[in-house]
Formats: structure tokens, sequence, C-alpha cells
């Protein structure tokens, strides 16, 4: 499950890994040329190296390895950085680049990459300030200059950490707001966007999800016959069920009305069966049901798994024909095959 709800995140740090490359790609190569042309064939190196890798970098965003490509990125902007640092840039301005660099590589990445990408280039700035390297090219900074640049970039690597955070967790908080279902507490289908059934289609040639589709029997009487209090109720006490049923893995959404759509990840077919029918009796047996409508009440439920062969649209399809039939032949069961 929260797996599922990092996935917005991720595409979302993507998006901004794509603005940030072309960004990046566009300056790089402008001062590339200017460095060239003023004869600093050192820091237009560096820059032209960073712009070859940064093409790399887009390429690989059309590719499998996308998820990879902020990390690359921020490789490239340490890189870039404590070049700039050691070898001092254009007219020995390069250690003032550092910063909105540094911000930029943390912005794609997460609170927890982002504290190991400062702690290496922390480690690396330091290295380049205040340790002796025997190198005569380097820039040699006064020691208060020094300082004052490393706990500067310790204090902005500090600051951007926090802003990160604060963002995702707003995000976080937002994004569960619009993919919760208000009466159950369960997830609406909102939570199944193209993202997120795309990870699910890319996952069946190694795992196997099953797809539990859920319907209450006779719901529309119950609601005409008890009102819609009554109504509600018993899908909170479905929604408990649900929730009480499911592993860490899985996903519980209230698909629309009285129908719920559960999906079990990496299930093996005998166990899907088995919470299946364990859902099913649960909720025939409840003594709350057994209170509100003095008799009980029922469920249909159609299942599908997906595979190599199936993907997640036609696995639901699937088990939707396995509910109308569970419908037609009397209700109250399980359909897991045709």
């Amino acid at each position: 499950m929260r797996r599922i709800l990092e996935v917005s995140k991720r595409n979302k740090k993507l998006t901004l890994t794509v603005y940030l490359t072309l960004i990046g790609f566009i300056f790089l190569t402008a001062f590339g040329f200017i460095s060239w042309h003023n004869g600093n064939i050192r820091t237009s190196s560096t820059l032209f190296t960073a712009v070859f890798f940064g093409v790399i970098n887009l390429y690989l965003l059309n590719t499998k390895y996308r998820d990879f490509t902020r990390y690359i990125l921020s490789i490239i902007v340490a890189l870039m950085g404590l070049s700039l640092l050691a070898f001092g840039g254009q007219d020995a301005t390069g250690y003032l680049w550092t910063f909105p660099l540094m911000a930029m590589a943390l912005a794609v990445l997460s609170v927890r990459e982002g504290m190991c990408f400062a702690a290496a280039y922390l480690l690396g700035s330091f290295s380049v300030l205040f340790l002796p390297l025997g190198i005569d090219s380097l820039v040699h900074y006064e020691p208060v200059t020094a300082t004052r640049y490393f706990l500067s970039a310790f204090a902005l690597c500090c600051i951007t950490l926090v802003l990160v955070n604060i963002q995702e967790n707003t995000n976080r908080q937002l994004r569960l707001k619009t993919v919760k279902d208000d009466l159950t507490g369960l997830f609406n289908r909102a939570i199944l966007d193209h993202n997120t059934i795309e990870q699910i289609n890319l996952a069946r040639n190694e795992r196997s999800d099953y797809l539990l589709l859920i319907d209450i029997d006779h719901f529309k009487k119950i609601n005409d016959n008890f009102g819609h209090s009554t109504g509600d109720e018993i899908l909170v006490i479905l929604g408990d069920i649900l929730n009480a049923s499911m592993r860490d893995s899985d996903l519980a959404i209230r698909w629309g009305g009285e129908e719920f759509l559960v999906i079990l990840q990496r299930c093996p077919s005998v166990h899907a069966q088995k919470i299946a029918n364990q859902i099913r009796i649960e909720f025939e047996q409840n003594e709350r049901i057994l209170q509100l409508l003095q008799r009980p009440a029922t469920l249909s439920i159609g299942t599908a798994a997906t595979s190599q062969n199936l993907m997640f649209d036609k696995a639901l399809s699937l088990a939707d024909s396995r509910l109308y039939k569970a419908k037609s032949e009397g209700r109250n069961r399980v359909v897991f095959n045709d």
C-alpha cells in the first residue's frame, strides 16, 4: 500500500528531473562555450562533461531505468560542484555556483537520499577546502573563506532538506485526502491512477496480483427497506472487515456504491481463495448486521489474477464477469473460474 502511494511522488521527482536536466543542459552548454572562448579549458571541459552525462540522463528517461535518472543527476551535480570548488571556475567564481547546484540536487531526491548526498558532498568539499591534497592546480582558499563556505554549504543543505521534508509531508497528506473514501476510510478508485496501474502491469512478469471484486447482495433493497443510514453502516462494517483481512502490501478500495475491489499482491491462488471466503463468511455472520436487518447480509465475489499474459484492465474485466456469474448462480458465493 505504501509503495503504491509512493508512485505519485516518484513521478513528480522524475518530472522535476526532466526540467532541471533540460535547463542545466542549456546553461552548461552556454557557459562551456564562454569558458572555452576565454581560454579556461579546465572549466569548459568540466561543463561539457556534465552536458555529456546530462544527455545520457535524458536518454535513460525513456527507458525502464528512468527511476535512476535523479540519482545520476545528483552525482553529476556533486562532481561538477566539487570540480568548480577545487579548480575555481571562471575568474575564481566557481564556488558561488555550487550553492544552486546543491539545492537542485536535493530537490529531486527524497529526504533520506538527500541526507546521503549532503553528507557525501560536504565530506568532499571539506577535503578540498582543508586537507593538503598535494595538487598544485587546486585553488587555495583562505581559512576564513573556506570556513565560511563550508558552514554556508552545511546550512543550505539543512534548510533545503527541511523544506523538502515539509513538502513531502504536505504532498502525502493532500494525496491521502484525494484518494480516501470519507465513509469507509478505504481508498477510492482514484488511487488507481495511470501511474499505479502501470506499476502493477510492469510487476506482473515477476508476481501475480489477485483481484477480488466484491458486491453486497440486494443492497438497494436494504436501503429501501431500512434507510440509507443503515446502508451506510453496513458499508462501514464491510470496510472494517476488509481492512482487518489485508496485509500491509494489499489494497482495499471502495470501487463505487456497494462495490469494493481488493488487490492482493504476490498472493498464491490458494491463499486468495481463503481470504475471499473468509471475507464472505465474516460479513454474513456479522452480529451488528444481524441486529440491524434481523437477517444476514451476503456478498458475491468475482476474482482474477494478473499474469504475464493478463494485464490489470483485462484481469479486472475478468473479475467483473465472474462477479456477474456469482450473482446469476444465486449470490453469496465466490467464483474463481469460468
